[in-house]
Formats: structure tokens, sequence, C-alpha cells
């Protein structure tokens, strides 16, 4: 079995792959008009920023007609699995049943949550069980 590379992102990286997940390829431009009320960036941090993340491997680009176009190298789902993961290894020592106990002695779960959980540890077991 193969072991996924576990992505984690940095809060400047994060918002741009979030402007990236929810639109085309973009360019520098478009990307620091989008995320500047949000920011305050100036072009040039959105550029090194970019840069940064083309040496991380987190974005691609294409040569567009005006300018090179950028598009992120992982989805949403490859990202939130490195993240929690690394949440959980450094918050709960690795212990899932530990951040869900934290939870529940919070009673940070609503009634919803709880039967989602259900659902979810179902669904598990159910392939294991395969």
């Amino acid at each position: 079995m193969s072991k996924r590379r576990q992505i984690t992102l940095q809060d400047s990286e994060r918002k741009i792959m979030e402007c990236l997940w929810n639109g085309p390829p973009m360019g520098v431009v478009t990307i620091w008009h989008t995320l500047e009320k949000d920011t305050g960036w100036s072009k040039s941090t959105v550029n090194t920023l970019i840069s940064r993340m083309l040496e991380k491997g987190l974005v691609k680009y294409q040569e567009g007609t005006k300018s090179r176009e950028y598009y992120p190298c992982y989805g949403r789902e490859d990202v939130a699995i490195g993240e929690t993961k690394s949440l959980i290894d450094k918050v709960y020592r690795g212990s899932i049943g530990l951040m869900m106990s934290t939870l529940v002695d919070n009673r940070q779960l609503t009634r919803g949550e709880i039967e989602e959980l259900y659902n979810i540890l179902k669904r598990a077991e159910e392939e294991n069980d395969e």
C-alpha cells in the first residue's frame, strides 16, 4: 500500500489554495485582486507566496495568453487528510479517542453530529469486516 504525502498548509498558503480551488486557473493579478480586500496583501506578496508554493509543489502553472495561470496540485480532501492527521498527532498525541473524549467532555457535539459519527463508525466497521 502506498503512503500518501501528508499535506499541511500555512495560513497564507491556505488562502491562495482556497482561491484556486474555487475557480479556474488564475494569474497572480487575479489571485491578488481576489484576496486583496481580505488580506491587505500587495501584488508582490502574492507573487512571493506563489513562488514558494511552486517550490513546495503545492501549485503548478500553465502558460496563459497574457501570464502564467496557476492551479492547485492537491484537492481540498488531500489537504484535509494531512492537516487532520497533523492536528491529531500534535494536539492529541495521535489518539483519535482522546480527541473525541475531549469533544464529549466539553459538550462540543450536537445530537446531529453524534448521529453522524455513529454512521461513520458503522461504515468503518463494515469496511473492516470486508
